[in-house]
């Protein structure tokens, strides 16, 4: 899945996964020992996310049912909330 921001005609990421049941979204990128810079998770439903058993930093951006971004934390460190 590619995910591109319009206002900027800027591409966000290249290589987007999906995760939208119950097992994908529980799973997430744990069993990942990285991700690549043009990949990225898309988590459908979520209204939070975790870092428990992460091994790497993420940059995660939430949006809003219209898509337009609503907050941005850059950095999140594994083991965080």
């Amino acid at each position: 899945m590619e995910v591109f921001n319009k206002t900027r005609n800027l591409k966000v990421s290249g290589a987007g996964a999906r995760a939208d049941t119950f097992a994908t979204r529980l799973l997430g990128l744990i069993p990942r020992s990285s991700l690549g810079e043009e990949e990225g998770l898309w988590l459908e439903p979520c209204a939070m996310i975790h870092m428990c058993f992460m091994r790497f930093p993420i940059d995660a951006v939430f949006l809003g049912r219209d898509l337009k971004v609503l907050r941005i934390i850059e950095s999140m460190k594994p083991w965080s909330f």
